[in-house]
């Protein structure tokens, strides 16, 4: 295999690749070159499933579109499709839509959580708390 060219920048978002920089040869026989082009979208996305999709595989910029929306379409898509195996794996009693609830349970069973102290308003504050 030949290889020839100078290096192209990559990364793992959209948006990286702005033009066809380098040909890379696969194969000799036949002759075939690997080119890295950029992605070309239509300017205007049509519906919110097509969007949301998009963003699921990564061709829209994640924080255009907001993390926690792609997460809950994510998990709305997976009840959709009857794919349920998250229910078990993190010990929930039943499927659910609400993200927030089920990064909760995850975060229990990982054991990733913090006790916090609450100041409510209502009795006596720690002092360490209080503000001035």
């Amino acid at each position: 295999m030949h290889i020839s060219g100078r290096a192209s920048r990559v990364g793992g978002e959209p948006g990286i690749t702005k033009a066809v920089l380098t040909k890379i040869q696969v194969s000799e026989r036949p002759l075939m070159y690997l080119l890295d082009t950029p992605g070309v979208l239509p300017p205007k996305i049509e519906s919110v499933e097509t969007g949301m999709k998009l963003a699921l595989c990564g061709t829209i910029l994640d924080h255009l579109v907001g993390e926690d929306i792609i997460a809950d379409y994510l998990l709305f898509s997976l009840n959709r499709l009857g794919k349920f195996s998250y229910v078990e794996k993190y010990d929930l009693q039943e499927p659910s839509d609400d993200i927030q609830h089920v990064l909760k349970r995850i975060a229990v069973k990982l054991g990733k959580t913090q006790r916090v102290k609450a100041i409510t308003g209502v009795g006596e504050k720690d002092k360490s708390y209080t503000t001035t």
